[in-house]
């Protein structure tokens, strides 16, 4: 038995390709009990962001399990696994553990630091939990990995400065003298925790 992680993310993929493979919260329980259902996935957490879609699983047999969560993938994003397998990172084990824990750090984000990450593989965890896919070796390591997080923010600078994706993306478009937007007239797309991070940084 092993724990995976195949994942795409904005150092790998290209936009377009994570826009397509982003998980809607509506479509979390079909993934979630597809997952459930191979053969060889006994435990699943599914962390999708605007820049992120990965697949945490518990799994018996590695290369068919990673098949079938491409598999997983493909059929909901309508994106052919040779596509996804081509800018997809598939991480087993130890490095499971330390890309989940940089990840709810922040450090693997856009944005260094960014303080929504920790809140998005929460409530990653907690659906799985809903959805009865999370056992208790993902329960274990997503636990540690939220602890780990919280102290990585409590203990060390990362959270000084621009720590939001949002605010950072307003602080360039107002440029270093703060005039960029000055009697500028904005329109914020989109309703998700993006839309409303820069509604928020704007006001």
């Amino acid at each position: 038995m092993s724990v995976v992680v195949v994942g795409l993310q904005h150092t790998q993929a290209p936009l377009p390709l994570l826009e397509a493979t982003a998980i809607a919260e509506s479509d979390l329980h079909k993934v979630l009990s597809a997952l459930s259902h191979t053969r060889n996935v006994q435990e699943a957490v599914v962390l999708s962001t605007c820049l992120r879609t990965e697949v945490y699983a518990v799994v018996d047999r590695f290369h068919d399990a990673v098949a079938e969560i491409y598999d997983v993938l493909s059929e909901q994003s309508e994106v052919a696994v040779e596509e996804l397998s081509l800018h997809a990172v598939v991480r087993f084990d130890d490095d499971v553990t330390a890309h989940l824990f940089a990840v709810t750090s922040g450090l693997e984000s856009v944005v260094t630091g960014e303080s929504e990450v920790a809140g998005q593989v929460r409530r990653a965890f907690e659906r799985a939990q809903e959805e009865g896919t999370c056992g208790p070796v993902l329960s274990a390591l997503f636990r540690h990995a939220l602890q780990t997080g919280k102290r990585v923010r409590t203990e060390t600078a990362i959270s000084k400065g621009t720590t939001s994706f949002a605010y950072a993306a307003v602080t360039v478009a107002r440029g270093a003298d703060g005039a960029g937007l000055r009697d500028a007239r904005v329109v914020v797309v989109g309703a998700g925790d993006m839309g409303r991070g820069v509604f928020r940084a704007l006001s």
